[in-house]
């Protein structure tokens, strides 16, 4: 009866509320969305100058972009409930892992060479707010 007991608490417990993000947790998914912004702008560049074709930029896009969405999962309210004093780097962690998201998804819907240009430029300055922001923490 008391294993039964402790086995219902146990469930109830799984997966309930937000788990506590320290600095160093943080600064793994600021440096997961640098990795993604770095890699976005590289696909942009080879757009940019012709390099790739355009079925390669949509799914690597894509596989991209849903890799910027996990991050943001991870960095939500309902999952993530920032150590005192992390709140604004976390909503800055938030805030760029929605524009790469964003720039990811422009770049694989529309694989032009003067978007792709623009994106690159946007995707290197975010990468560049993303390690900043990590280097902080």
């Amino acid at each position: 009866m008391l294993l039964a007991f402790a086995a219902c608490l146990g469930l109830a417990g799984c997966g309930g509320g937000a788990k506590t993000l320290d600095a160093k947790a943080l600064q793994k998914q600021a440096e997961e969305v640098e990795s993604l912004a770095t890699e976005g702008s590289l696909l942009a560049g080879d757009v940019a100058e012709g390099d790739t074709t355009s079925v390669f930029v949509r799914v690597h896009g894509d596989a991209l972009g849903e890799n910027a969405q996990k991050v943001l999962a991870k960095l939500a309210p309902d999952k993530a409930k920032p150590e005192s004093g992390l709140a604004q780097k976390l909503d800055r962690a938030s805030a760029l892992a929605r524009s790469v998201r964003a720039d990811l998804a422009k770049l694989a819907e529309s694989p032009s060479s003067q978007a792709a240009a623009s994106l690159r430029g946007r995707l290197e300055h975010e990468a560049e707010e993303a390690k900043s922001l990590a280097d902080s923490l």
